[in-house]
């Protein structure tokens, strides 16, 4: 499905004839796409390339065998599994060649070291533009570097208009880095745009690191992270929020979020119909800090619909009844629509909070009405938590 996405936008089309060339290469080899420009490597052989800025962006590969990395430039390291950027500014709107990184062979791994910016190319007829996108695989990015993925913005009547800053077939797994996945902005005058910081069709996990995922503004909707599956953090900081969208907005969108350590922030954007700090099917925090349109949002607005700090289809867990647990802070929005609701928390199941659990919820101004906690089951307490 992606692939169609994927291939349906113009100035992408030449990365078609660029990996096709693959198999011109050695069977030991495999090849990734970078800017339009395809890099052949292997563990025993990997390639090199460099980015040239002047007069515009473009990737070149290394192919004089007298290439020494010790001495000659490189900003790309290619060796069949690991994608290595070392200072690497590529902005695709400034290239003739195509935009972002591409692999379609498995799972990926990228490790940055410096700083790193990799812009998708914009479309005026419609398509998909990814800055990162692995269509095959998951991604897993590590290293002490910084990596900034901005989606390409995309406008046109086409009926499947999207941007990405990162796309995975997979997991987006951060061990490490400081990475920022934005979307870019989406029009469409006929179907449903939408705009993604990071879209995962395997989930998401943060175990180390700083990550920022944001939505674009959209006419559509607008996810800071949206997975089928879980968004799982263990450790570093993770930062989603929604972006501003004639649709619904959504600070993450998962089937669960599951929470045992580090900091994470959640923020639904401002829209015309209901906004979400978190919506999953199941929120459990048992251990870091969640706050979910925190203070910080106040300017965050609904003209219609609802807002919500945490939204679950089922039950919301806070608190861990062995051991130190988690906190949780989670405020509705202003939502200024008559008739639109304000919500801290709600759960269509049971709110549980366990253990040394703190929880602190409220809900915004409302044009109807607005809520702390919403349960469609049981509120309960235990141990020394406090609500």
């Amino acid at each position: 499905m992606m692939k169609r996405f994927f291939a349906s936008l113009a100035c992408v089309f030449l990365f078609a004839a660029a990996l096709a060339g693959s198999a011109l290469a050695s069977s030991s080899q495999r090849s990734i796409a970078v800017g339009g420009e395809t890099i052949y490597g292997s563990a025993d052989a990997p390639g090199y390339a460099r980015v040239y800025n002047s007069p515009t962006d473009r990737v070149e590969a290394w192919t004089n065998t007298n290439f020494d990395p010790n001495r000659d430039p490189w900003h790309i390291k290619w060796d069949g599994s690991t994608l290595t950027l070392k200072e690497v500014s590529f902005d695709a709107n400034k290239s003739s060649a195509a935009s972002g990184i591409v692999y379609n062979y498995g799972s990926l791994t990228i490790e940055l070291i410096g700083d790193n910016t990799i812009i998708g190319c914009a479309g005026q007829y419609g398509g998909a533009s990814p800055a990162i996108g692995v269509y095959y695989g998951g991604l897993t990015i590590t290293g002490d570097g910084t990596l900034k993925a901005t989606g390409g913005g995309i406008k046109g009547t086409y009926n499947v208009n999207r941007s990405y800053g990162i796309y995975a077939n997979g997991d987006v797994t951060v061990n490490g880095g400081t990475i920022t996945a934005t979307g870019g902005y989406v029009q469409d005058d006929v179907s449903h745009p939408v705009s993604y910081g990071i879209f995962a069709e395997g989930g998401v996990n943060v175990t180390a690191g700083d990550v920022t995922a944001t939505g674009g503004e959209s006419e559509g909707v607008s996810y800071g992270i949206l997975t089928e599956n879980s968004v799982s953090v263990s450790g570093g900081e993770l930062t989603a929020t929604g972006g501003k969208s004639a649709g619904e907005s959504f600070g993450i969108l998962a089937g669960s979020v599951n929470v045992t350590g580090g900091d994470v922030y959640v923020n639904g954007g401002e829209t015309t119909s209901a906004s979400y700090g978190i919506r999953a099917g199941s929120v459990e925090v048992t251990g870091g800090f969640v706050y979910a349109n925190d203070s910080s949002s106040a300017t965050v607005t609904t003209t219609s619909g609802s807002s919500y700090g945490i939204y679950s289809m089922g039950s919301v867990t806070i608190g861990d009844p062995d051991t130190y647990t988690g906190e949780v802070n989670a405020y509705g929005a202003q939502a200024t629509g008559e008739g639109s609701d304000s919500y801290g928390i709600y759960a269509r199941g049971n709110v549980v909070t366990r253990g040394f659990a703190k929880v602190t919820a409220a809900g915004g101004e409302a044009g109807n009405d607005s809520f702390g906690i919403s349960a469609g089951g049981n509120v309960e307490m235990s141990g020394n938590s406090t609500v």
